[in-house]
């Protein structure tokens, strides 16, 4: 009877066993794979001092306007004008004359200019004669020649009547020249600034201010000596410029 039970004990045992091996091979079957975590490496700090020095290194080696409609560098420029200089009360002053000029690049150029002056009395002029029965003492322009430094500093476009672009720069000037006049010849610095519109690549409409500096001679009435006087004028001119090779 004893070894009856303990064969029947020792038989559930090994039932057992089975009984569970087996359900823990089912569910290691159902559970899915496992999915071994890789460690994530933390990402790069951004140098924001070495973009910068990259960025306006490599903004350094181009020019801001690229692929210009109408340029400069280069080429010859020969200009005719005409206009008006505004020095004393008592004398109306017109002009006419023309440059020619070289542009070393769109910045940068130099011309030669001359002008030849046609001077008369003014109004007042003869207001004044009339009332003081004795002409003004004045100086009468012959011309002008010297020459100049172009730079031109800013290049862009405008829209005209919502239709047409038109192009156009905008230059300072810097001369020096001479002066002829009645009573002599005077050197002559001179400041200014002008514009340029484009018509085609090779015709603009210019114009130009320039403030000019003299110490002339003024002859005296009736006999009285000649005085010396400083005179700033402004002359103003109008014409065309003309673009070749």
């Amino acid at each position: 009877m004893k070894a009856f039970l303990k064969r029947t004990v020792f038989a559930q045992m090994i039932v057992s066993s089975l009984v569970i091996g087996s359900v823990y091979a089912q569910e290691e079957e159902a559970s899915p794979p496992r999915v071994e975590k890789k460690a994530t490496s933390k990402p790069a700090r951004l140098d924001v001092q070495d973009l910068k020095k990259r960025y306006w290194n490599e903004k350094e080696e181009y020019d801001v306007v690229q692929n210009r409609t109408y340029s400069k560098s280069g080429k010859i420029e020969l200009q005719l004008f005409g206009g008006f200089i505004l020095g004393d009360p008592f004398l109306t002053i017109y002009n006419t004359g023309g440059s020619l000029g070289y542009h070393f690049s769109e910045y940068l150029g130099v011309s030669l200019l001359a002008w030849k002056s046609f001077s008369s009395d003014s109004g007042a002029a003869k207001d004044f004669q009339d009332t003081i029965k004795t002409s003004a003492s004045t100086n009468p322009l012959k011309g002008y020649y010297g020459s100049e430094v172009n730079w031109n500093f800013i290049y862009g476009k405008r829209n005209l009547f919502g239709s047409n672009i038109l192009y156009y720069d905008v230059h300072a000037l810097f001369g020096l020249g001479m002066t002829a006049s009645t009573t002599g010849n005077y050197l002559t610095p001179s400041l200014g600034f002008g514009q340029q519109t484009y018509i085609t690549k090779r015709i603009a409409f210019r114009t130009d201010y320039r403030l000019q500096y003299i110490k002339e001679t003024i002859p005296g009435r009736s006999g009285s000596s000649s005085i010396e006087r400083s005179n700033f004028m402004h002359s103003i001119t109008l014409g065309f410029s003309f673009f070749f090779f």
